[in-house]
């Protein structure tokens, strides 16, 4: 009996032993100048946060000390909260922050860049460590274009130069080009010919008032460039070298 109140009381010790647990404290300090006010034991925490830096304490340090002249009593566990998602416990008043990327919760966490790396994601490349993204040549469908609202429009612009695209109407097109609405566009395709009567180039007068636009002059059936003669609606002038009897033929619309 003796015997098994002896192995109970060493079990009951040992378990009174190991089950002893001190919490640790936090102390925040405003800056590594910022006297303690109390002694601070090994493994409790210290928050200096005017600089958002979180220390362990490795060696009791007493309430007299700094940060600055308790160095060697202190371990650094970040390297500053900021640039982390991260708030205030009310209940301990310690600041703490999450690892985005895991969602992992930490009370210290080496420095963490949270962003997105070069390479091609798709329809755009990024690139210069995330600073430029360029949208690939054949990206832009016009499936990705602002769909027209309305129907039987073209798009352009009659509000003033530098401006969005607009959906414009019949009647806007019409006055920007200007036609009138109902117009018709009713020509007569036609040719004449003239017989040039010495080297000099001469005025030849048209049978038709003529469009411009589209005609077709050649010399002795050569055609020619338009910076080779002069075309009026009513004349036809060659303007490079003629021999006598050179033929000049002319088509275009009336």
């Amino acid at each position: 009996m003796k015997k098994l109140i002896l192995i109970i009381g060493f079990i009951l010790i040992g378990l009174l032993g190991f089950s002893q647990v001190t919490p640790v404290g936090v102390g925040r300090i405003a800056d590594a100048t910022t006297a303690f006010g109390k002694n601070v034991s090994i493994g409790n925490l210290v928050y200096n946060y005017g600089t958002d830096e979180l220390f362990v304490c490795t060696a009791a340090s007493v309430s007299t000390l700094t940060l600055t002249t308790g160095a060697a009593n202190f371990t650094l566990l970040n390297e500053g909260l900021s640039g982390y998602l991260q708030w205030s416990d009310t209940t301990s008043s310690i600041a703490t922050k999450y690892d985005i990327d895991t969602l992992a919760i930490a009370v210290a966490l080496n420095t963490l860049k949270v962003g997105v790396t070069d390479g091609d994601k798709g329809d755009i490349t990024v690139s210069a460590s995330g600073a430029t993204w360029t949208v690939d040549n054949d990206a832009i469908t016009y499936a990705k274009i602002q769909n027209v609202v309305n129907d039987e429009r073209i798009l352009g612009r009659v509000s003033g130069a530098d401006g969005i695209i607009e959906e414009l109407t019949a009647a806007q097109v019409l006055t920007m080009i200007n036609v009138a609405a109902g117009a018709q566009v009713n020509f007569t395709f036609t040719t004449e010919k003239f017989e040039e009567t010495s080297g000099t180039p001469t005025a030849h007068s048209l049978a038709h008032t003529a469009q411009t636009g589209g005609a077709v002059v050649s010399l002795n059936g050569h055609v020619l460039d338009p910076a080779n003669y002069t075309l009026t609606s009513s004349t036809i002038t060659i303007g490079v070298p003629v021999l006598q009897y050179d033929i000049v033929t002319i088509s275009y619309n009336y």
